[in-house]
């Protein structure tokens, strides 16, 4: 798989690399919750496209205070130092959706289509294709 992805990535420009530190992601999670309320799923998605970065190409531990602060302010998300400072900040919040996500989560990564498609584990993108072609002959 490893080297599967390693190319996925690349013919994107992008570096794929496994060799960061993995673990607790709890903050990551807040975080994310924490652009959602202020932003939607725009700000959500770029916060979450910093923190895959971080992770994925920059081997960056993503419970690190300032790896959640960059990705935060290159996202553009405002006041997230209080979010990340403050453990119980969307804590709430976050457990509720992790708890009702991962009921019917069975891959990694899992994706969730306009709310109605799920698509488990890695998958080419003609899968995806297909699936949003299908979707616009509704």
């Amino acid at each position: 798989m490893v080297p599967m992805m390693t190319q996925r990535f690349a013919d994107v420009g992008i570096t794929y690399s496994l060799g960061g530190l993995t673990g607790n992601t709890l903050s990551s999670h807040r975080l994310s919750t924490y652009a959602y309320s202020v932003g939607g799923e725009e700000l959500q998605d770029k916060v979450m496209e910093q923190l895959m970065k971080a992770y994925f190409s920059d081997e960056k531990y993503l419970n690190d205070r300032s790896v959640l602060l960059e990705a935060a302010t290159e996202a553009g998300l405002p006041n997230a130092e209080a979010v990340i400072d403050d453990p119980n900040a969307f804590l709430d919040e976050t457990k509720k959706e992790m708890e009702l996500y991962s009921r019917a989560v069975s891959g990694v990564p899992h994706f969730i289509v306009d709310g109605r498609f799920k698509l488990g584990g890695a998958q080419p993108p003609e899968t995806f294709l297909e699936l949003f072609q299908e979707m616009s002959e509704e």
